[in-house]
């Protein structure tokens, strides 16, 4: 699934720990302090090919966003530019064994301030097109 797929391709990349700083899933409060935290948003409708009636979409468009929660602010914004940049160098890529074509930023990071447990939260969002999964 898609925030398997994506956790699995940060963590090769060396951007986080899957379980450690890195979760496929929206922040907690009891969250760790530094974190980088996937989450699945409504996408656009599949790409249907001709097929049965019924059959699934040929291409998948879900959206992603990023949300990166750090202790200070200098070295949340680097990691979250470092994911933003790896994110949006994905281009005919396979992931965890499913194609994707590509994932696509929507704009860039943004700084959103602390949150209540004085975290810098930083968040980014992402068009993705992929096979389904």
């Amino acid at each position: 699934m898609l925030l398997e797929e994506v956790a699995a391709f940060l963590e090769a990349q060396g951007l986080g720990t899957q379980g450690t700083n890195l979760f496929a899933g929206g922040p907690q409060v009891d969250s760790p302090n530094d974190g980088i935290f996937l989450i699945h948003a409504p996408g656009l409708p599949g790409i249907y090919t001709m097929g049965p009636s019924g059959s699934a979409p040929a291409i998948e468009r879900p959206r992603l966003q990023v949300w990166t929660t750090w202790s200070d602010q200098e070295n949340g914004r680097a990691k979250a530019e470092a994911v933003h940049a790896a994110l949006r160098n994905v281009y005919e890529q396979t992931l965890s064994g499913v194609r994707y074509l590509s994932i696509d930023a929507d704009g860039e990071v943004a700084d959103l301030g602390k949150d209540a447990n004085g975290r810098w939260q930083f968040s980014a969002n992402y068009s993705v097109r992929k096979k389904p999964s």
